[in-house]
Parts: structure tokens; sequence; C-alpha cells
């Protein structure tokens, strides 16, 4: 693919297409939202349960800033299915006709089309087809071919994940610190389940919160919602989820513990030298406006007969404070560390124009100075390494990284 064909193609986050949809097409969410609003929406899908806070700079057309980290949990429907599936197949188990794995996956998926979907808490059983002979054997629960599972059974699938959910929405609102959420927006495939929108009500009730979700398919949202906000464009601020830099090189300090036993080198000057040590351009919890560049400088000095093409590491770090360096003193990437690409360009102007010095050691060698820009737009980020000559900006080509 093309750098051209590339740049047409644009990414946005589940949570941000879903509030896109939530507001755009169901007048219960959209009732009650203003200018200032802080809306938290919850994603709650198939694996994973995401949650983003945004505020609300202008109602129409919309336009939001995202004013919390988004935070991620492993909860969602899928982990109903694998509690059913082992309540299914051990009640076939020993039967001579349906003890085996294609009709244990038969009734999974009856289960999830229907038992699932249509639980709502108050049924004494639920109902499983997994015999099409229509057979009961009442040793098995089974009556006419079809599974009975009790209603403690069928919430022992379900209430662990909807803890898991309310648990992650108590943390994000205690990290959310000053702020005041108004509205809580459900969407996704698990919130579909009446039993689960129920529980998440009540739990949000109590706390004298406020919980709605959009009318029609919730699974559907993300798609829907994703091309709404490709006609508004509407989250205009976001927040790092993550510090963004490259690497640099250190001045070697025997006394250092973190240097010392690191590998070192000398540079054209003579001066001795360690690599792998980290430089922050962007910081983890900075807010930042789409589009808009960040840059860190950087320089290296260039012999005569050096290569003028430099390549720079893009990492990311998870944590909270990054350390000194980004690699262990073996070589290994430090934990928390993601790499994100490689960010690559020519100096050959650059040097042409630059003044030569003179090495201690009697050497020529020229002193360039560039900058590495981030921007970042919407899930993408766009790394470019830029320098001056003659007054104005030279910019290489960019690479682009997904945030992860």
């Amino acid at each position: 693919m093309s750098a051209g064909e590339r740049s047409k193609i644009r990414f946005v986050s589940e949570g941000e297409a879903a509030i896109h949809y939530a507001i755009g097409h169901s007048p219960s969410v959209y009732d009650g939202i203003r200018l200032g609003s802080i809306l938290l929406i919850c994603d709650a899908g198939g694996g994973t349960t995401d949650i983003g806070i945004y505020k609300v700079r202008s109602v129409s057309p919309l336009y939001l800033e995202e004013v919390a980290r988004p935070r991620c949990r492993i909860a969602g429907g899928v982990f109903v299915n694998e509690a059913a599936r082992k309540h299914i197949k051990y009640q076939l188990r020993g039967s001579a006709r349906l003890d085996n794995e294609e009709c244990i996956v038969n009734a999974v998926r009856e289960f999830e089309r229907t038992a699932k979907r249509m639980f709502k808490g108050s049924e004494i059983n639920s109902l499983v087809k997994v015999d099409s002979s229509g057979q009961s054997d009442e040793s098995r629960n089974i009556h006419r071919g079809r599974l009975r599972i009790p209603r403690a059974k069928m919430m022992s699938f379900f209430d662990p994940l909807i803890k898991l959910v309310a648990q992650e929405l108590q943390d994000t609102l205690v990290s959310s610190g000053a702020l005041v959420v108004d509205k809580i927006i459900l969407v996704g495939g698990f919130a579909e389940s009446e039993y689960v929108y129920s529980e998440l009500k009540t739990w949000a009730n109590k706390r004298g919160l406020e919980l709605a979700k959009p009318d029609g398919v919730l699974s559907k949202a993300i798609s829907h919602g994703a091309l709404t906000w490709h006609l508004e464009s509407g989250v205009q601020l976001r927040v790092a989820k993550m510090h963004y830099g490259a690497e640099t090189d250190l001045d070697y300090v025997a006394q250092d513990p973190e240097i010392h036993d690191r590998r070192t080198f000398q540079n054209i000057l003579g001066q001795w030298r360690v690599r792998h040590g980290w430089n922050t351009i962007v910081s983890k919890n900075s807010r930042i406006r789409i589009g808009e560049e960040h840059a860190a400088c950087f320089h290296h000095e260039f012999g005569q007969n050096d290569s003028f093409i430099v390549e720079m590491e893009l990492y990311a770090y998870r944590w909270e404070e990054p350390p000194a360096f980004f690699k262990t003193k073996d070589g290994g990437l430090v934990d928390g560390f993601v790499h994100l690409g490689t960010v690559k360009a020519n100096l050959t102007q650059c040097f042409e124009a630059a003044p030569y010095c003179i090495a201690p050691s009697g050497k020529k060698y020229k002193r360039l100075d560039y900058q590495i820009c981030l921007s970042f737009d919407e899930i993408e980020i766009s790394a470019r390494l830029r320098w001056k000559t003659n007054k104005s900006y030279k910019y290489g080509e960019a690479t682009i990284a997904y945030d992860v």
C-alpha cells in the first residue's frame, strides 16, 4: 500500500465510535446531554469491556474531548458462553447419543442464540435444545430434547462478569478524581442482554448515577458509529494512554549503577557514551490535540564518510514513570516498553548546509540537529523527522504506527 493510499485510511477507537452511535441514534441517550456534560462510555463486548470518559465541547455538531485515560478489562459475553459450555458438557456426560463434541458445540450455539439473549433473571428455567429427536432424559434434566438450566445456574454464568464490569466502572469513577459523570452510556454485545443491563442499571441507581443504552442492536453500534464519526470527526482532544519517545545516548558515568556495566562507545569527539537511554516526547496523561505535532530535539556528529541516513526507533511505555533506559544491560526490552515503529530520514542536505567543526583528534565533523515529531490522529500515531536547511524546515517520510 502506497503512502497516498494509507493516508485515506482512518481508524477510530471502539469507544469513540460507540458514543457517536449512542448519541446520534437514541433519544433516550441524547436526552439531557448539554454543553459541558461528562459522559462515560462502557463498551461491554464479547471478550473485553472498554471504558472512556469524554466532555461535550459542542452538542451540534458533536465535538468531544477525552478527559481521562481509557481503560480495558477482560470481561464479556464469550465467558458466559464458556461457563454454559462447561455446564452443558457436564450435564451430557455419559450419554451415548449426546456426549460428543458436535452435540456440545451445537448446544452452546443454541444457548447463545436463544437462552443467553432471552434471560431476564425471572425465569424458573431456561431451555436449550440439545436433542433434535425430542426425547426426554430426566436424569440429565432434559425434557423433550431441551436441557433445562435453572435460574440460579443461569445467573452464575452472568454474575461474575457483571461484577467485573461494575468493578471496572467503579475503578474508573474513582480514578477520574474530581470529574463528575453525568451519564453512563452502555453499548456492546454483552450489554444487549436484558439481565446484564438490568443488573448494571440497579448498580448505577444505588450510586445515584444515570445509566442508559441506545435503542437498536448494540453489537452494530461500533460500525454505525464509525460512519458517524467519519462524517463529523467529533473527538478534538484526547489523553495520552502511555509515554511516547525514542532512544537517546547518555554520557558514561561509571559511578552510576544504572550505567555501570553497560556497553560503551566513543563518539567522534572522543566522549564515552552509552546507548539505549530513554527520551520522552509525550508524557502519559498529557492532553493531546488531534493533529498537533509534539517535537523533541536530537543531534548527532557526522564524519565526512558517515552515512547520512538516520533511523530512530519509536517506543511507548505503559507504566507510570519511565526508567532511564528502555533496554536492560543484556539488550532485552525493559518490561512495559512497546515498539511502535521506525522513523527514517536522509540528512544529506542538512549535512551539506552545516559548517565543519574540528574534533580534538583533528578529524572534521558536522553536528546535525534534528527533531522527532509525533502527531496523534484518532488512534494512529504519525512520526517523522524534521531538520532546518536555509532557515526552512525539511521533513522525512512519515511513519504510521497504531496506538496499542
